[in-house]
């Protein structure tokens, strides 16, 4: 089911009169969402995505690095 997150304030409300059930008939939904923290939550997987793999990547970084050092000396010792 298609619900409308529209107007479903999560903090603060709005001065205006507003009909929820026509606002979200007229986009298109099939009705305003009951919850408003359902309607802001959902994006949450979306920071929790990038947070880890901004932790994976760092480590692997660091682990490239040091395959990447490492070869050189091999390389440098190499060629002496």
């Amino acid at each position: 089911m298609k619900f409308c997150p529209l107007s479903a304030f999560a903090l603060a409300s709005t001065g205006l009169p507003i009909d929820r059930f026509m606002i979200s008939n007229a986009l298109g939904f099939t009705a305003p969402m009951k919850n408003s923290i359902d309607a802001v939550s959902d994006k949450d997987f979306v920071l929790e995505f990038v947070s880890v793999n901004s932790i994976i990547t760092m480590p692997l970084s660091r682990l490239g690095e040091a395959c990447v050092v490492g070869v050189r000396k091999v390389w440098i010792l190499e060629s002496c």
